[in-house]
């Protein structure tokens, strides 16, 4: 037997009717009458009983039709989710807290490939709430268990001044910079705690004159002169940092790892998997 076959039983069950049926399916009745005859002959029973030209479903095709008609509805109930899910617009939802440029430049390549993946991204440091993400771009951290994670890159790190700066040319330690105020984005980004660590660590106290969150304004900031600041090395290759240089500070070897943190794949989200996989070949390390 096959689902054809039993599509047709049901519906001439429901309507009594091999002519009504052979309409819905737009074929021949003969088609139907036989379809539903080698149905029987397969069972090893009648379904209906004939009478002239009359068709009476019987106890048992009554009792066949009521099971088939509670499994056609879970497969058309299917076939309808599947539908809905063909209609919904792919959507992920991203928290990037280390290296949000080329993050955002990687969102741009993707979404260029796939226009029809909508992205909602945040840099938030501060939030505690994580569970609304799809994926987190972040630096290692305990607060992710339970993520998977890959390693998307290792970049060496640099403290970053105004290129006419004073400290340039020079061969400085970190105890040297002690006085020096630096811009940092606000508590909970990687650079942030790295520089807070390294004052506790060496007994400085942290002077922080600046918080930003904003890259660009970090950068103006700096290349006036107001302050020091901590990135990538690599960063620097981006000609919006012309008017910065990296100082030579004998003591400072950081490296940043950025690690992509994700949830299981799940069906209802094939673009969530897609974007991971994407991001696995742009790994820099």
């Amino acid at each position: 037997m096959n689902l054809l076959q039993l599509r047709y039983f049901c519906d001439t069950a429901q309507s009594q009717s091999i002519a009504k049926t052979a309409e819905k399916h737009m074929v021949p009745a003969s088609c139907v009458s036989a379809s539903i005859k080698r149905l029987e002959i397969e069972l090893g029973t009648n379904l209906f009983d004939r009478s002239s030209n009359k068709l009476i479903l019987n106890a048992k095709g009554k009792l066949f039709a009521n099971e088939l008609q509670i499994a056609f509805d879970r497969i058309d109930g299917a076939q309808k989710k599947l539908e809905t899910l063909d209609k919904e617009i792919p959507q992920i939802r991203l928290l990037v807290r280390a290296r949000p440029k080329w993050i955002a430049e990687l969102i741009i390549e993707y979404r260029t490939l796939n226009p029809e993946v909508n992205f909602i991204v945040s840099n938030d440091y501060t939030l505690k709430n994580i569970d609304d993400y799809d994926i987190v771009i972040d630096e290692q951290q305990d607060k992710y268990n339970g993520w998977k994670n890959f390693l998307l890159s290792v970049e060496m790190l640099c403290i970053k001044a105004a290129s006419h700066s004073k400290l340039g040319g020079r061969e400085l330690t970190f105890e040297q910079l002690k006085e020096e105020v630096f811009i940092l984005p606000s508590r909970g980004n990687g650079m942030r705690n790295r520089y807070e660590l390294l004052c506790k660590e060496k007994g400085i106290t942290p002077k922080v004159a600046i918080e930003c969150n904003d890259r660009q304004l970090l950068q103006y900031y700096v290349q006036s002169g107001i302050g020091l600041t901590i990135g990538a090395y690599r960063a620097l290759n981006d000609n919006t940092q012309n008017a910065i240089c990296p100082l030579t500070v004998v003591d400072f070897n950081e490296t940043q790892n950025v690690y992509v943190f994700y949830k299981n794949y799940e069906n209802k989200n094939l673009a969530l998997k897609d974007f991971c996989d994407f991001l696995y070949t742009k790994k820099y390390i």
